[in-house]
């Protein structure tokens, strides 16, 4: 049975068509809810207002610093602690507190991974739930080059409770999350 995630278009030569299916069908799916989740809620940002313009291109950008500090306000409004001391003690988000994700970058001409800052606040574990995004979109997680398939989706799954729990702190960015 195909995965419903095959890829069928034409355009891509034989080999190259082989590999995507192959590679998809290695995945597990909550790299699929992820890439999803993660989109939506850049595309819930923009449409609440946290952006950051780039006038000179005319492009906007989802703008998490924004997002940290209501995020922060609307958990100690609710609960008196920052978002990070409310969601610190979730057992899926171990992984990425404790073992944050390595940031991709170039040592002696070689690919690398490069520390990224401990994880102790919002704004860290927000930044480790980006890089875990920009591992995927740029090629890192999942790879038989860095290996780590079970820490790869351990991360994963992390960066998606972080969204649920961002959303529930924020009923105004999960509405638009969910109906745009």
């Amino acid at each position: 049975m195909d995965s419903i995630y095959e890829c069928k278009t034409q355009k891509i030569g034989g080999n190259m068509r082989e590999h995507i299916n192959q590679t998809i069908r290695q995945l597990p799916d909550s790299v699929f809810s992820f890439i999803i989740a993660f989109s939506r809620i850049e595309y819930a940002m923009k449409l609440h207002g946290m952006v950051n313009a780039r006038a000179r291109i005319k492009w906007i950008e989802s703008d998490w610093d924004v997002l940290i500090v209501q995020l922060d306000i609307s958990t100690q409004e609710r609960h008196e602690l920052t978002f990070f001391d409310h969601v610190s003690d979730i057992p899926s988000l171990a992984v990425i507190i404790r073992e944050p994700p390595k940031r991709l970058c170039i040592v002696d001409g070689r690919l690398a991974g490069l520390d990224t800052p401990d994880v102790e606040d919002t704004y860290t574990l927000i930044g480790a739930m980006r890089t875990v995004r920009n591992n995927l979109f740029h090629g890192i997680k999942f790879t038989s080059v860095w290996g780590n398939i079970q820490r790869d989706t351990e991360l994963v799954e992390s960066s998606l409770v972080i969204i649920e729990e961002i959303l529930n702190m924020m009923p105004n960015l999960k509405e638009r999350f969910l109906w745009g």
